[in-house]
């Protein structure tokens, strides 16, 4: 069964970090993706701009709305995104615990239904 696991992170937190602190978490993802390709767990994955290079499009009746930026509904916005291949929820969150951006913000997991 596929599960889809948002990444959620703190734009700030992110902005924040020193190049040698963004290298040392690249390079843990790097190693977790590697990890979960070898298992046959990864189908899909990766990492997200800041929320405020994101626009929000919505249609009513005929009229498009462009938002220019995400509307903000927490402290912690999408980072990334991976899509796995896992048994059932449980090794989908045990997968997921070993992803290193678990330390810094949640991680939600959601069972993905294929469209009719």
């Amino acid at each position: 069964m596929k599960y889809l696991c948002l990444v959620h992170q703190s734009d700030d937190r992110l902005a924040g970090m020193g190049p040698g602190e963004r290298r040392v978490s690249e390079d843990e993802l790097r190693e977790y993706v590697d990890r979960l390709r070898r298992a046959g767990h990864f189908v899909a994955g990766d990492l997200l701009e800041p929320g405020s290079a994101g626009v929000l499009v919505r249609v009513r009746g005929s009229q498009l709305l462009v938002s220019s930026a995400p509307e903000a509904r927490s402290a912690e916005a999408l980072a990334a995104f991976f899509l796995l291949d896992a048994r059932d929820l449980n090794e989908a969150i045990q997968l997921a615990t070993r992803n290193p951006s678990a330390r810094i913000g949640p991680i939600e997991i959601r069972p993905v239904r294929s469209l009719p």
